[in-house]
């Protein structure tokens, strides 16, 4: 708190020195007056956050490191305008404030030795063994994953155990997931058992009402408990494809800078680029390189918590349906809900780390078009010829490898569900002599399974090679096409030749994760249309169930 006091002061001393003199600019004292204000929130935040947050604030971690980063540009063009260099006061104020705000993020980042003392009074403590350090760690802990640093040391020391890894963060539980799903779902039954009270007192029957009491919405269940931190994943998502795709044209821009300094470009007349060019060249390019990286692990992490918080809700669901289910459908056996659990519950969580690939890969796929068309117009479209046929051919193929999984996953609902009655009922079959005709239903579906899986082994046999042939292909084709119409204004030289091997290189991982991507969509959708149908199948009547719950508990059935 004293260095946040030290730099508001020093900044009013830099704005009273900019007042002083007679020959000042508007914009310096401006940029100075909304850095004093700044500095005066910052401080009143600061003053809040000692006593009252156990974490450091992210806004000032932000404010802090992009304060210190920023001020050191205009530090080094006072010293370099001021005669008398860092003898001057304005040259020297200036650089004092830089080197204070790089120690208050300094600072700002140990955590906080009465931290126990400032946690919320009414936050509900969850009692584990290993809690993990993700809770109280600080914004650029958490951005870099800095707190996992302690177990890759011990990994690297010895093999981890099973103890050695942290529990579980508290959002990702099952009980708060499985409380947040149960109040959901009890208030759309209590509105549907309003409705129908409602239809039943206008004379409607309850055979002619569409209103369903045991109607389970999933989509708006799952949506309700995983969604809005799903949908957070679209920021980290843009923010790197912004960072990724600047890529080649900073290294463009970079080939350009040496290219001014070679001896063609002094006979042509060209005069070399500044220094400061490409220096700021190389640290964009070092920029957008770490940004990527962060963004992307960003994204993935708030998609795999997704699919964490997704496998909890539906866990939950399929759970408590199978203790509700009617004695017509408890006939499906034991099996089909083991595969609803277990198969079809692993698919859905694979869409939801795929979901967000499938419409930035086609985002991804049009910047690198458009980035292409800068470089090579319209020899572009070869490649993009090679990449519509190409996928248009993947594209057939997709349905049939969808179509082919779904039957294949009925005949294994279908084994699972003779396979447990054989089980159950071995002492039966052994007195009868029952053995071959079982053993014969059994062989039947696993030959027919079998039939399912060849199938879709042998579409993705055709779909692979495919795929995996469009970017030589596109290479080939636009470098010729370019070659043959290029103009002594623009012609295929080595800058272009890099830059379009680079963006076409680059259309490879959004063409890979949209063929990637539609196979796990598909087996998403077929998997959730096969829990929707069994969540929404018939339950027994509540009137011939006698209930005796725990208070103290909490009823999942």
């Amino acid at each position: 708190m004293l260095l946040v006091l030290v730099s508001v002061a020093i900044q009013l001393a830099i704005l009273v020195k900019v007042v002083s003199e007679t020959n000042y600019q508007s914009s310096a004292l401006l940029s100075t007056a909304v850095y004093l204000v700044g500095l005066i929130g910052a401080a009143a935040l600061h003053w809040f956050e000692h006593f009252n947050i156990a974490n450091p604030s992210a806004a000032l971690l932000v404010f802090w490191l992009f304060t210190a980063l920023i001020s050191i540009f205009p530090t080094r063009t006072w010293i370099q305008v001021s005669q008398d260099g860092l003898s001057s006061p304005l040259p020297l104020l200036k650089l004092l404030f830089t080197i204070v705000s790089f120690l208050i993020f300094t600072l700002e980042n140990i955590p906080k030795s009465n931290r126990a003392s400032l946690a919320r009074r009414n936050a509900i403590a969850v009692d584990q063994k290993k809690p993990s350090p993700e809770t109280r760690s600080n914004y650029f802990a958490r951005v870099s994953f800095f707190w996992i640093v302690p177990l890759l040391k011990q990994g690297k020391k010895r093999a981890l155990r099973m103890d050695d890894l942290y529990s579980l963060h508290p959002k990702l539980l099952s009980y708060p997931l499985y409380l947040t799903t149960k109040a959901k779902i009890d208030a759309e039954e209590a509105i549907a058992s309003q409705k129908i009270k409602d239809e039943e007192k206008n004379g409607i029957s309850k055979a002619n009402t569409k209103t369903k009491k045991d109607h389970i919405n999933l989509f708006g269940t799952v949506l309700h408990t995983v969604g809005y931190s799903f949908l957070a994943a679209v920021f980290p998502r843009i923010l790197y494809i912004c960072t990724s795709y600047i890529r080649p044209v900073l290294f463009s821009n970079l080939i350009d800078f040496i290219s001014t300094y070679s001896e063609t470009s002094t006979a042509r007349g060209i005069k070399p680029q500044a220094p400061w060019i490409g220096f700021g060249l190389l640290i964009a390019v070092f920029a957008s390189g770490i940004l990527s990286s962060i963004f992307y692990n960003q994204f993935m992490f708030i998609c795999y918590n997704a699919s964490i918080k997704s496998r909890g809700v539906l866990v939950n669901l399929i759970y408590r349906k199978s203790l509700r289910l009617s004695s017509t459908d408890k006939q499906e056996g034991m099996g089909s809900i083991v595969n609803h659990m277990s198969t079809d519950v692993d698919n859905v969580m694979t869409f939801f780390n795929v979901a967000h690939l499938s419409w930035s890969s086609v985002v991804e796929a049009a910047v690198v078009t458009a980035l292409l068309y800068n470089e090579v117009r319209y020899a572009m479209f070869a490649s993009i010829g090679v990449v519509i046929i190409t996928t248009s051919i993947t594209g057939f193929c997709m349905p049939r490898v969808s179509s082919a999984q779904e039957e294949m996953m009925n005949c294994s609902d279908k084994r699972m569900k003779l396979i447990t009655e054989l089980v159950n009922n071995i002492k039966s079959i052994k007195l009868y002599a029952w053995e071959s005709y079982f053993t014969g239903k059994i062989t039947d579906i696993r030959t027919e399974q079998l039939g399912n899986l060849r199938k879709f082994y042998s579409w993705l046999t055709v779909m692979v090679p495919i795929s995996n042939s469009i970017i030589p292909f596109s290479i080939f084709t636009t470098l010729a096409v370019y070659s043959a119409v290029a103009t002594e204004d623009a012609p295929l030289d080595t800058r272009r030749i890099f830059t379009t091997i680079t963006l076409i290189y680059m259309l490879e991982g959004p063409i890979d994760t949209i063929t990637a991507s539609l196979q796990s969509v598909f087996t998403g959708i077929v998997a959730y249309r096969r829990l929707r149908d069994f969540l929404n199948s018939e339950e027994i009547d509540d009137d011939n169930v006698l209930r005796n719950p725990d208070p103290n508990s909490s009823e999942i059935a």
